[in-house]
């Protein structure tokens, strides 16, 4: 788990635009191992505006969750690993990335957005989504 997370805080910060209208879900990879099992979406969200027309979006994975009987226990990522990351807003997907941060602009003043994110597998398995989180862009510059 820790070279999977090394590998994504190391990777390039992603800017989207609001500009943006398609980004569709590839295809699985065709030479992916067999594997069926879904990934898990991520467990942490956090919103950070940075001006009124920016958002900064980051994710991550808790290393132990509540389990059965109170119990704390690892939390699985995936059985292989998680290659990217599907983020929404609004119910609509906006981004495709391969970090645990991006950052969204050319947003609108003064309006509320919400973001949840779902995790992908080479094999083309995709995670449920992550809690939904909203914020408002504030006012002014």
């Amino acid at each position: 788990m820790r070279k999977l997370r090394t590998f994504f805080l190391l990777a390039a910060i992603v800017l989207v635009t609001s500009a943006q209208t398609e980004c569709p879900i590839p295809a699985p990879a065709t030479n992916a191992r067999t594997d069926s099992i879904s990934p898990n979406p991520p467990s942490t969200m956090m919103l950070q505006p940075l001006s009124s027309t920016e958002m900064q979006l980051s994710w991550g994975y808790d290393d132990y969750v509540k389990g059965e009987g109170g119990m704390f226990v690892p939390y699985e990522i995936d059985n292989v690993g998680v290659t990217r990351f599907y983020v929404y807003r609004g119910g609509r997907l906006v981004s495709t990335v391969f970090a645990l941060i991006m950052i969204d602009s050319l947003l609108t003043p003064g309006t509320e957005y919400t973001y949840y994110v779902r995790a992908a597998d080479a094999a083309g398995n995709i995670s449920k989504p992550s809690v939904a989180v909203t914020f408002a862009t504030p006012s002014g510059n």
